[in-house]
């Protein structure tokens, strides 16, 4: 407290962090670190809430490292512990057979009695016996140690070598352009085979389920289902339908519930594949139009109609270029891997081409 008076609160203020500012030079903060007196190692058993047992080890260590070499000692030691219990001290003990000073006991709990330690024997005592084996292994320089640990795949059980049966009057299939000698079809053959083993990028198509839509005339509110083929694997890119599925076609004709929909799908999907395989199919009074504004909520007015359309969401992934969705929906649908086929006695038809060694159908 000081005697001086001063003629203002602001006055009395600055003097008082002027002499706060004298003693604060005069001023000494003594604290203490922790540092650690001494150390000891974890070692634990199991995994999970019901079968984790965490140890620390009895002896205490001078050093970090001293207690790093003492905790390296017991895992390699690992064979000679057992799992006892301390009366006096009510606690759990891995206990070295031989040298009691590697040991360790189970911490966060306590054993009241042999009652109580016998229900946590079993347990401690199975991850034990398992550390147990696995120390073995490592400490194993034989291979033959790991036999009863491993198992071969399903694969490798069949063997290095196989035998097959092989019907040469029965072609799987065969290769259509005629070659013009032995040397070159062989060469064929095995530009074939290799890309076979590389996969096939082919269309595929959903046959079922997610391909009709219900749609709604926007102007006299009529309703009506319409079958879709879609590109299984292939999908919008962006706009509002980024991320879903590109549909190819889309039915002109409307019906009147989802089931006639999906029967006039299965009538006409490979009709419509066929027709999609030539460019010569695309266009106004062709089978396929560009135009979604030809779909029809019924059958009025369809004479001569397209049988689908290709939808603006299609062209519009495709840059909105005709010529060139044209080009990328012949690609697909020429990598349709099935084909309709009509019977024709005709030389040069396409069922001689492929079947004619085959007895004609019936």
């Amino acid at each position: 407290i000081t005697a001086t008076q001063y003629n203002s609160l602001p006055d009395a203020e600055k003097a008082r962090l002027a002499i706060r500012k004298i003693i604060d030079g005069y001023r000494y903060h003594l604290t203490v670190d922790k540092l650690p007196y001494t150390y000891k190692f974890s070692y634990q058993l199991g995994y999970g809430d019901t079968r984790n047992f965490s140890f620390n080890s009895v002896p205490k260590y001078f050093s970090e490292e001293e207690a790093t070499k003492a905790a390296q000692e017991f895992i390699d030691a690992v064979d000679n512990f057992r799992v006892k219990w301390n009366a006096g001290s009510k606690q759990v003990l891995l206990a070295h057979s031989k040298n009691k000073e590697q040991s360790a006991y189970l911490i966060n709990r306590t054993v009241p009695d042999e009652a109580a330690f016998k229900q946590l024997q079993q347990g401690i005592q199975q991850e034990l016996d398992l550390q147990k084996e696995i120390h073995q292994l490592r400490m194993a320089k034989d291979a033959k140690e790991f036999i009863q640990y491993t198992d071969r795949d399903p694969l490798s059980r069949l063997g290095q070598y196989v035998y097959r049966l092989v019907d040469k009057d029965g072609k799987l299939a065969r290769y259509l352009p005629p070659a013009p000698e032995k040397s070159r079809a062989q060469w064929w053959r095995k530009e074939v085979a290799e890309r076979a083993r590389e996969g096939y990028n082919y269309l595929q198509i959903c046959l079922s389920g997610d391909n009709v839509i219900q749609r709604k005339d926007g102007k006299c509110g009529e309703t009506a289902w319409f079958y879709q083929i879609k590109a299984s694997g292939h999908y919008y890119t962006g706009g509002e339908w980024a991320g879903q599925e590109l549909v190819m076609f889309e039915s002109v004709k409307g019906y009147g519930s989802a089931e006639d929909a999906a029967k006039s799908f299965d009538d006409n999907y490979m009709t419509v594949l066929a027709n999609a395989s030539e460019k010569k199919n695309y266009g106004k009074g062709k089978p396929i139009s560009l135009d979604p504004g030809v779909q029809q909520m019924n059958d009025q007015g369809l004479h001569n109609s397209p049988l689908v359309f290709v939808p603006k969401a299609t062209l519009e992934e495709f840059g909105g270029d005709e010529a060139h969705t044209i080009d990328a929906l012949v690609k697909m649908a020429l990598s349709y891997p099935v084909r309709r086929i009509l019977f024709s006695e005709k030389k040069g038809s396409d069922w001689l081409q492929y079947f004619g060694c085959n007895p004609q159908p019936y």
